[in-house]
């Protein structure tokens, strides 16, 4: 696990792609407003907040964390949020406004995916 919230962080090294036994990486409550594409190389990774940050689309990688099963986006200003198996998504009542979501289109995108919040 590594830790990095709430630590003001503008930018990654690209060498955090080089953590591939990674399981977890929380990086919520900083000003990213994208993550290097290195990332894509985390394929261990389960949990990845991004939560608090600055983001306006999800990071393109996140398509390539095939362990992925918890990411946390909401607070951030997201136009959008495309299909993925996730068994779950952290989407706050307060972020809601910022993302286009459509309740019939997620279930029948992700069966057994439970909304949070």
């Amino acid at each position: 696990e590594l830790d990095l919230q709430a630590n003001r962080i503008l930018q990654l090294p690209g060498a955090i792609g080089a953590l591939d036994t990674l399981k977890e990486l929380r990086l919520h409550g900083n000003r990213l407003t994208s993550c290097p594409a290195t990332m894509s190389a985390l394929t261990n990774l389960r949990v990845l907040t991004l939560r608090d940050n600055h983001f306006a689309d999800p990071p393109p990688f996140i398509s390539c964390l095939v362990s992925l099963k918890t990411l946390t986006l909401g607070k951030n200003k997201l136009a959008g949020l495309g299909a993925r198996e996730l068994q779950k998504i952290d989407i706050p009542i307060y972020a809601r406004e910022d993302l286009d979501y459509d309740e019939e289109m997620a279930e029948n995108a992700h069966p057994g995916m439970r909304r949070v919040g």
